[in-house]
């Protein structure tokens, strides 16, 4: 199951069910996917990931 979690280093990110950061593909380059104070936006991400590996 992907988690977002929070740091205040990093802001809010997500991991994957293993730990280990989620990337995205932005503008072409794939970056690790950082949402700042966006919790909503890091939730959303591991949700759609979820229902995605359970397709």
């Amino acid at each position: 199951m992907h988690e977002a979690r929070y740091t205040e280093d990093r802001g809010w990110y997500v991991v994957d069910p293993w730990g280990h950061m989620v990337h995205v593909h932005q503008n072409g380059e794939l970056r690790a996917a950082f949402f700042g104070e966006e919790r909503e936006a890091a939730e959303a991400l591991a949700a759609r990931l979820d229902e995605q590996s359970l397709e």
